[in-house]
């Protein structure tokens, strides 16, 4: 019974022996390989980066087509962004120019201050 024993720990030594080496192997390879390791997770980093950056400039070039198709109908659209961004006017019409007054200005806790 002690034969029988005594193989099994050997087959158990044996087999930690070859696991330890192989564990040797992997760790000296990683340390070999660390450059192209690196540069695996920083080139997967900057295309993950860049699809974020493909994403949001689809959804800017979206947002930018809708509008186009909005200003190519007509309309109050059109005209809004003519006289808004463009400050157009049609021909006759007079444009006043209001600029705020200093107590429009005010943040409410100053009006609140003020009136006490």
């Amino acid at each position: 019974m002690l034969g029988l024993f005594g193989r099994i720990l050997w087959h158990q030594r044996l087999i930690l022996a070859w696991l330890g080496l192989l564990a040797l192997l992997v760790c000296g390879w990683a340390w070999w390989k660390r450059d192209v390791i690196v540069s695996y997770f920083e080139s997967r980093d900057q295309r993950n980066q860049v699809r974020e950056e493909v994403r949001a400039l689809e959804a800017e070039r979206q947002r930018l087509e809708h509008e186009r198709e909005v200003l190519l109908k007509g309309g109050f659209a059109s005209e809004k962004v003519a006289r808004e961004t463009y400050h157009m006017s049609k021909p006759g019409e007079k444009v006043l120019r209001l600029s705020p007054s200093p107590r429009d200005e005010e943040t409410p806790a100053s009006a609140t201050l003020r009136q006490r």
